[in-house]
C-alpha cells in the first residue's frame, strides 16, 4: 500500500497594518524609514512568491482590503496613521474574526498595550496599573482560543527610524526626530503551513528581524546532537546509534558532542551566554567539572578523519565536552537544557513618561508576549533538550 503526502496549500495571505496615531512616526511621508521598507518588502515579496496579498488597515474597524497596487497608492498618501488610539486586544480580535481556513495572517504594529482614550482620560494610571493583569489576560484569552484552533504564532521584532509623536501610557506626547523605535510583525497560521511560509519568506526578505519568538511549534526545540569520539582526550567509548554512548571501562573519560544551534539568535549562540544559562543534570553518573563549550573551527575540522565524523563535525556549530568521572548504573544520562531566551523583557518598559527610560523600548511589551507564551503553555519552555545515554 502506498501513501501520497499532500502539502497543505495556503489559501490566502492577509496583512493588517495598525494605523493608529502612535504609528505615524514610522509611516511619515517625508522620510525614509525601515518600517516602510520592511512593510513594502512583505507586501511585494508575498504577492509575487506566495500569491495575491490582501492588505487591511486596522484600528477600531478594518479598512480594505487592497492588493499590492492599492497598497502602493495608500503609502503615497499623507496621514495614513491618523486614527485615535485604539485597544491592541480589540484590533487583534478584529483580525482573528476575519480569519478563514488555511490563511496566513500578518499583523504589523508597535504592539503597545492600552485601554481606550476615554478610559485613560478617566484614569490616567489605568494602563500602567492593569498592564500585567487585565490587559495581559485579554491577550492570553485571544491566543488561547487560537491555540485551541491549531493556530501557531510567530513574533518578529524590528527597529526603525521614527519621525513623529510618541504617546506615553497617559497619552502625553513626545516628539521624536529620527531615533530608532521598535515595531513588531505577528504572524498567525496553522503549524504545517506557517513553517514553510516563514522559511520561504525568510530567505527572500531584504531585512532580517532583530529577534524572533515562535509559539505552538514544538519542533523548534533542539534535541539532536552528534557524537564525535575523535575529539575525546581520555577514555575509550563506542557509539551505538548516535544517541547512546557505550562505556567500555569505568575510568574517567570524555563525551564530546556537536550541536547545531545556528537558528538561534546571536545572543543565545554566544559562548558566555551558554556557560551562564545552560543547565546540565546527571543521573547515574558524575562529572568532574562543568562542560567545556566552544565553537567549531576550520582548523579542528581539518583534523577530523573519516567521512562520517567529518560530516558530523561540519554540521555542528558548537562543541560540548563532558568529563565523566564515573558511571554508577548500567544506564546513566547526561541531560542538557537551555531555557528560552526572553529577549522581549529587555525591550519592554513599565514606565515611559521619561524619554530616556522608554528609548528603544515598548511599553508593557513583556505582558503582551507573556500573554501569548502562557496561552500556548510555553512560558517556561526550553530552546534545547538533549539527553545523552551512557550504556555501561
Amino acid at each position: 500500500k502506498s501513501t501520497v503526502e499532500t502539502k497543505t496549500k495556503i489559501e490566502s495571505v492577509k496583512i493588517y497594518v495598525d494605523n493608529s496615531a502612535s504609528m505615524g512616526g514610522y509611516l511619515d511621508s517625508d522620510h525614509v524609514t525601515e518600517f516602510k521598507e520592511i512593510l513594502s518588502d512583505y507586501v511585494y515579496k508575498i504577492d509575487k512568491k506566495v500569491g495575491p496579498v490582501q492588505v487591511y488597515f486596522v484600528n477600531d474597524s478594518l479598512a480594505g482590503p487592497v492588493g499590492a497596487q492599492g497598497f502602493s497608492e495608500q503609502m503615497a498618501k499623507n496621514n495614513i496613521a491618523d486614527k485615535d488610539g485604539y485597544q491592541l486586544h480589540d484590533m487583534i480580535k478584529h483580525i482573528i474574526n476575519n480569519r478563514s481556513g488555511n490563511e496566513i495572517t500578518i499583523f504589523v504594529s508597535d504592539c503597545i498595550l492600552s485601554y481606550s482614550n476615554a478610559d485613560v482620560k478617566r484614569n490616567p494610571e489605568i494602563n500602567r496599573i492593569n498592564a500585567s493583569t487585565d490587559l495581559n489576560g485579554k491577550i492570553y484569552a485571544l491566543f488561547y482560543d487560537l491555540k485551541k484552533s491549531g493556530i501557531s504564532t510567530s513574533i518578529y521584532a524590528f527597529k526603525s527610524k521614527f519621525f513623529g509623536t510618541y504617546y506615553d501610557y497617559q497619552n502625553n506626547k513626545t516628539k521624536i526626530n529620527g531615533e530608532e523605535r521598535p515595531f513588531y510583525v505577528v504572524v498567525l497560521g496553522k503549524k504545517d503551513i506557517l513553517k514553510s511560509f516563514e522559511d520561504n519568506l525568510d530567505n527572500n526578505l531584504s531585512h532580517k528581524a532583530v529577534q524572533v519568538s515562535r509559539y505552538g511549534v514544538t519542533s523548534d526545540i533542539i534535541s539532536k546532537y552528534e557524537y564525535i569520539p575523535q575529539l575525546t582526550k581520555c577514555g575509550f567509548l563506542l557509539s551505538n546509534d548516535g544517541s547512546d554512548v557505550k562505556v567500555e571501562n569505568n575510568m574517567p573519560f570524555q563525551v564530546v558532542i556537536g550541536i547545531d544551534i545556528k537558528k538561534l539568535s546571536d545572543e543565545v549562540k554566544d559562548i558566555q551566554y551558554l556557560y551562564d544559562n545552560l543547565c546540565v543534570k546527571v543521573d547515574g553518573c558524575s562529572l568532574s567539572k562543568s562542560p567545556e563549550i566552544r565553537l567549531t573551527t576550520e582548523d579542528e575540522k581539518k583534523r577530523i578523519k573519516g567521512k562520517n565524523e567529518y560530516k558530523k563535525y561540519e554540521s555542528s556549530t558548537h562543541i560540548m565536552v563532558f568529563d565523566v568521572n564515573s558511571v554508577n548504573t548500567k544506564e546513566a544520562r547526561i541531560n542538557i537544557s537551555l531555557p528560552d531566551y526572553k529577549w522581549y523583557e529587555s525591550w519592554s518598559c513599565d514606565y515611559d513618561k521619561e524619554y530616556e527610560l522608554m528609548k528603544g523600548k515598548t511599553f508593557a511589551l513583556k505582558y503582551f508576549v507573556d500573554g501569548i507564551s502562557e496561552a500556548y503553555g510555553e512560558n517556561d519552555k526550553n530552546l534545547m533538550n538533549i539527553s545523552i545515554t551512557l550504556i555501561k
